[in-house]
């Protein structure tokens, strides 16, 4: 009797939501400017070609060859036409969340202007996002029928690339580099089936797609875990550099040398209008008692800030990983190095014909502890003439006075497979990566201010840098 010939092999992935995430729709409808995409149910969807496109991507950053029959494009047969299509053998499920654990928020972006540091005009969007820690249910169908020999199988070329995904992180939908779509795998199982499945699979009468417990059953097979599966199967050298940060953002009291208190450091980034209460009542207790009125002060309606913090589903304050990400940018330009942060942060200007992706990724600096404390502020306008009021120009604002807030940055640079001068990449890399390292030292000083109010008395936290060893990490 003959061996059984390989006829699928199936991935059920779990995947675990860390940061928010967007993945957009078309405009027509959408009362946001990037709506979240849905499907015909009004599901929240994570579609198929997006999730496949990241395997394909990450398999060539991992230094696995990936062929024409997987990427689901040929070379042109003549220079002067387009690649060609053809079959892949990866089929991806569009992931579809019936019931997310909180509802969708809208974030309000604005461009920075890199030379001064202040917002452009009419560069104002926003953006609708699910909040973090859904888990997101996912299937990936391997085609191995008539498969050619080759160095790297398609389903060892997945399961190292889930693999990988399992310590770090998958990045998905509309700007993770500024830390929106940051995933990892909490849960993979394989199953391989055989020729003897083939009038078992597919099957129109079930939906083998969410149900791994009915199809092992139906066709009498086990499921394998990723770990197994992968186990004993090694890769080359891979083609990228990563190196991790992980970096503590912190408000609160100036101490000097003899335990002094001598200022407060605390910082305002604004949320969405949609999101500002119209009475400072109407917030919830978690988020009233950390707010600090001195005495037995309590907080009246006209301490109803004229804008808020931003805050996550939790209520709680946070940094977002694009005011990280524009400060630094920033600093760069401030200290002439405009050519390593084009590089660095990514670019627009077409550089020999081609736009330049960014090389690094920042996470949303989460609260570290429920240990916070705001503060409502009142304020005037001064006239410049008499040195009084400004007319009734009179404004209520709010600031986090103290917490302690974690990031992560992920400092990723592709090697090209076909360079020629490998020496003069690495030093390219170096620089980046110092250029990078000396801006976040400025911010050890507490000199890189973030948000708004920044020349009064407001963003000028104290950062903490500490570079990631170990798993999750590849430090080249």
């Amino acid at each position: 009797m003959s061996a059984y010939v390989p006829y699928y092999t199936l991935f059920y992935v779990t995947l675990e939501q860390h940061t928010e995430f967007n993945t957009a729709s078309g405009e027509q409808g959408n009362d946001v400017d990037i709506a979240l995409a849905k499907d015909g149910n009004d599901n929240y969807i994570i579609r198929g070609t997006t999730l496949a496109g990241a395997i394909v991507d990450q398999a060539k950053k991992l230094g696995m060859p990936v062929e024409y029959d997987i990427s689901g494009e040929a070379p042109a047969q003549d220079k002067n036409n387009k690649p060609i299509c053809i079959p892949s053998r990866l089929r991806v499920d569009t992931a579809s969340l019936k019931t997310p654990l909180h509802d969708a928020i809208v974030r309000q972006h604005v461009a920075i202007d890199e030379v001064t540091g202040a917002a452009k005009p009419n560069a104002l969007f926003d953006v609708q996002v699910l909040p973090k820690g859904n888990l997101w249910h996912c299937f990936i169908e391997v085609n191995m029928i008539d498969c050619t020999p080759r160095s790297i199988a398609p389903d060892e070329l997945v399961a190292h690339v889930l693999h990988y995904w399992q310590t770090n992180y998958l990045f998905l939908g509309h700007r993770p580099v500024a830390g929106y779509g940051w995933f990892k795998v909490q849960q993979a199982e394989v199953v391989t089936l055989t020729d003897e499945h083939v009038f078992d699979y597919p099957n129109s009468t079930y939906d083998f797609t969410q149900n791994k417990a009915q199809l092992c059953k139906q066709l009498q097979v086990q499921s394998t875990p990723l770990d197994q599966f992968v186990k004993n199967k090694t890769l080359a050298d891979a083609p990228v550099l990563r190196k991790t940060l992980r970096v503590t953002l912190s408000a609160g009291a100036n101490l000097d040398g003899s335990g002094e208190q001598w200022g407060v450091d605390g910082f305002f980034i604004g949320g969405h209008s949609q999101d500002n209460p119209e009475s400072i009542h109407e917030l919830p207790d978690s988020v009233l008692s950390h707010f600090s009125t001195g005495s037995s002060y309590k907080l009246q309606d006209q301490d109803t800030p004229d804008n808020f913090f931003v805050v996550d589903e939790n209520h709680q304050p946070y940094i977002p990983g694009a005011s990280i990400r524009g400060v630094l940018n920033h600093q760069l330009i401030r200290a002439n190095e405009s050519k390593i942060a084009h590089s660095l942060f990514g670019s627009l200007n077409k550089q020999n014909g081609k736009v330049q992706s960014s090389n690094l990724y920042i996470k949303p600096a989460y609260l570290q502890h429920d240990d916070w404390q705001a503060m409502v502020f009142h304020n005037h306008a001064e006239d410049e003439f008499t040195a009084g009021v400004y007319g009734s120009n009179k404004f209520v604002r709010t600031a986090v006075v103290r917490g302690s807030f974690v990031t992560e940055l992920v400092f990723e640079y592709i090697k090209d497979p076909d360079a020629s001068n490998a020496e003069h990449m690495k030093s390219e890399v170096k620089a980046q990566y110092d250029a990078l390292c000396n801006a976040l030292q400025q911010g050890a000083q507490s000199q890189l201010a973030i948000g708004a109010k920044q020349w009064v008395d407001s963003g000028w936290l104290r950062w903490k840098v500490q570079e990631q060893k170990g798993e999750g990490a590849d430090n080249d």
